[in-house]
């Protein structure tokens, strides 16, 4: 969990010294694992969110050694995937999940929007199911109908994480590609949307006057050319969940929202008539004409 105090440290690891011996030991920190969940990452300060939202985009931790033969200190970096370090190791994993609460905002350190980019999806997690929230007042221990407790059993293993990762890369066809073919309906219907959501540009050719009046109004900063590689993943996972090797009209508007929502920069406008970015993607959605 996030606090003012973190330290980078206690994030990316660093070296111990060993008295005794007289060297020095390094210790990895938790950024070294498949997968990382940073709970309430904007109470952390932005000295300690900066290497973990390097080592997120770049794959890389890079943490300060000791040469004692030279009497310096050296970078050196260590490559995050795969996570043995071992460079000849093809199969690699390395998620990383955070958790944010938009309500209170004192004491808390807001992620730029440049950084935000870098997620994937976004979500709001809202409030839980009626039955699901009145077992919180039993221990949060969850029962089955019988009244026996259940345990938590594991569904699946990295090994078929992978796999997975793979047969998706493999079977579902990107739209980049298809479109380097020939003509591509689902690749325009994607670049329409980013660029519908970019407000004060040339290219929006697509957009209804009126789409273009209320994204100009309501934002500030539309969607980045790094959003294309996240939009493209997300459609083509969830292709692949819906037993299709081909994107659908209706994958890309299932995915938008979640690609979408976290990248807009609304404009002070919105935020004084209480326009969320939802409502900007909604409108994006409903006024712009699938090929």
């Amino acid at each position: 969990a996030g606090h003012p105090e973190m330290m980078p440290r206690e994030i990316m690891g660093g070296e111990i010294y060993i008295q005794k011996e007289g060297r020095f030991i390094l210790r990895k920190g938790p950024i070294f694992s498949h997968i990382i969940n940073f709970d309430e990452i904007n109470r952390t300060h932005p000295r300690s969110q900066a290497p973990f939202l390097q080592a997120m985009e770049e794959r890389v931790a890079i943490l300060e050694t000791t040469d004692l033969e030279a009497g310096r200190l050296r970078k050196e970096m260590f490559r995050l995937t795969p996570i043995t370090d071992n460079l000849d190791e093809a199969r690699h994993f390395f998620w990383v999940l955070a958790t944010g609460n938009p309500i209170e905002q004192e004491g808390t350190y807001a992620l730029p929007e440049a950084q935000l980019d870098r997620f994937t999806f976004s979500s709001s997690i809202g409030y839980p199911p009626r039955e699901e929230e009145k077992k919180i007042r039993t221990g949060n221990v969850l029962h089955d109908r019988e009244g026996k407790r259940l345990e938590i059993e594991k569904v699946i293993d990295l090994p078929e994480v992978l796999e997975i990762s793979d047969l998706i890369l493999k079977t579902v066809a990107s739209p980049g590609d298809i479109c380097r073919k020939g003509a591509n309906k689902i690749d325009e219907y994607m670049m329409r949307l980013i660029e519908n959501s970019r407000p004060h540009t040339a290219s929006r050719n697509s957009a209804t006057k009126r789409l273009k009046e209320y994204v100009d109004e309501y934002v500030a900063v539309g969607m980045s050319p790094r959003s294309n590689f996240h939009f493209e993943a997300g459609c083509r996972t969830q292709a692949f969940l819906s037993g299709r090797n081909y994107i659908s009209a209706d994958d890309v508007k299932y995915i938008a929202p979640l690609v979408m929502s976290h990248r807009l920069t609304l404009s002070p406008r919105a935020k004084g008539t209480n326009v969320s970015a939802k409502d900007v993607v909604r409108e994006i959605l409903n006024d712009t004409e699938a090929p």
